[in-house]
């Protein structure tokens, strides 16, 4: 037996932790992929031209050009640890703005904070955003 056989008490087939990997390395990278159950998953899409998000932010203010070096430069990154801290990374926190019940202290509400996400401009600053992004960086990502 070998060493790797003693220390795992799980069972695999040959060469199935090689397509394991591939997968999440494909996963990760927004490429098209098969799933566990041999299902086929389409490649992550760039950024459309049009803006879809209607929110009170700056998201249409975004040049086309620095939506698709974002997309491109978050899948880059190609390992998922690194990719929820890019994302943590673009999000700021600020003091609740409104509170929705009548407490003494602001302690007793489970709201402690606002989040926004915000993505770099291409001119050196922070634009706020919302819906814009998040369909193109988020699969499964929970915070």
């Amino acid at each position: 037996m070998s060493e790797n056989q003693v220390n795992n008490p799980k069972r695999h087939a040959p060469g199935s932790e090689n397509k394991k990997i591939e997968m999440k390395r494909l996963k990760y990278s927004g490429l098209a992929y098969h799933n566990r159950s041999n299902k086929d998953i389409a490649a992550k899409k760039a950024p459309s031209f049009e803006v879809f998000c209607k929110c009170k932010y700056e998201c249409r203010k975004l040049p086309y050009e620095q939506k698709i070096f974002l997309f491109e430069d978050y899948y880059k990154i190609a390992n998922h640890v690194k990719q929820k801290s890019y994302l943590l990374g673009l999000i700021q926190i600020g003091s609740v703005k409104r509170s929705h019940g009548k407490y003494e202290s602001a302690e007793q509400s489970r709201r402690q904070a606002t989040a926004w996400y915000t993505v770099p401009n291409g001119n050196g600053q922070h634009v706020k955003h919302f819906q814009t992004f998040l369909p193109y960086y988020t699969r499964q990502c929970k915070f």
